[in-house]
């Protein structure tokens, strides 16, 4: 074990200095501009001749290829900067008169070495810049970066967790794993079990609400459906005590039972007001309007969030009143169901 780390101390100290005397050492930002130039004045001589001389482009290319080849460090006023010059070779090597394009190749060769000649040139006048804030820019770059990082690390884990790349094996084609199908179809299930249930309770009427009903008055005894009359009394009593919203909603539900009784209406819990008006519109256009200027002030006071004070229930008591009254007189049974 000595021995080994001996032999490893040795190949460093022999591979070191080896490699220190062969990287190369910065050129001055002069000696490298005058490098390029020559480099360009070989190419644009080369250009004059690829369709006429060829050997004599050949040779031009040939000459150009030292001066526009390589990575330099080229030291100029702000510091040692990079220079690759490797994609001009690569385009000389591609612009010999027997290949296919040896004009555009040529071509796009001076021209890129010519870019850097004046990339050199702004190096002589270019000066250091300062950033104040530069630290605070590349933390909060930082921290971007990690964030993305973790919502990354959290797609993966979606990815590995519920989806399984497709059977056919198309690029960037998944499917869900077998599992999510069974587990999406209990949930839609149980979903479309209790959507059943609650259409069902409402279309039966177990939906119309706790001032749909009242007390039998004994314990052996089920609850009765209020009348229409016993609902007017409520919603009077609930605003004396100060619940005016509650009772300009049992106020209109009263109307409508009291419609349905009439038969100008078939009230069901589960349907919107909107339905019925169309209904009372079939049976008594002329009483179809009033109505609905009742359910918008009702439907007001109940989706707005403010509540109801005790003169919007005297309003919605008062139209109910005369509805009451008017359908009355419409199905010919005033007598028989007074509203008051």
């Amino acid at each position: 074990m000595r021995a080994l780390r001996y032999l490893t101390l040795l190949l460093l100290v022999l591979v070191l200095p080896g490699m220190a005397l062969a990287a190369p050492k910065p050129i001055a930002l002069a000696d490298y501009q005058a490098m390029l130039k020559q480099g360009i004045s070989h190419l644009e001589r080369a250009e004059k001749t690829v369709t006429t001389a060829p050997e004599q482009t050949e040779a031009a290319i040939d000459e150009a290829r030292p001066f526009l080849s390589g990575t330099w460090l080229v030291q100029g006023p702000i510091g040692t900067v990079e220079a690759d010059l490797t994609p001009i070779a690569r385009l000389l090597n591609a612009a010999g008169p027997e290949l296919t394009q040896p004009r555009a190749n040529l071509s796009r060769a001076l021209a890129l070495a010519r870019d850097h000649l004046a990339a050199s040139e702004a190096l002589v006048t270019a000066q250091p810049i300062t950033a104040p804030e530069a630290r605070g820019v590349l933390e909060k770059a930082l921290e971007e970066t990690q964030a993305r990082s973790l919502l990354q690390r959290i797609q993966e884990w979606f990815m590995r967790t519920f989806l399984r790349p497709a059977a056919d094996g198309a690029a960037h084609t998944f499917v869900a794993q077998p599992w999510v199908y069974w587990v999406g179809g209990a949930i839609a299930f149980a979903a479309l079990l209790w959507m059943g249930l609650s259409l069902y309770r409402s279309l039966s009427g177990h939906g119309a609400g706790r001032e749909a009903v009242l007390g039998g008055g004994r314990a052996d005894r089920l609850d009765r459906p209020a009348t229409p009359g016993e609902l007017r009394q409520r919603a009077r009593q609930l605003a004396e005590g100060g619940m005016h919203l509650e009772g300009l909603r049992t106020a209109h539900l009263a109307l409508l039972k009291q419609y349905d009784t009439v038969g100008l209406i078939r009230f069901v819990p589960a349907q919107t007001n909107r339905e019925h008006e169309r209904q009372l519109r079939q049976k008594a256009p002329d009483l179809a309007k009033q109505f609905r200027s009742l359910n918008d002030l009702v439907d007001d006071r109940l989706y707005s969030g403010q509540g109801a004070s005790i003169e919007d229930f005297l309003t919605v008591d008062s139209l109910v009143d005369q509805l009451w009254r008017e359908g009355d007189a419409k199905s010919k049974s005033a007598d028989a169901t007074p509203g008051r």
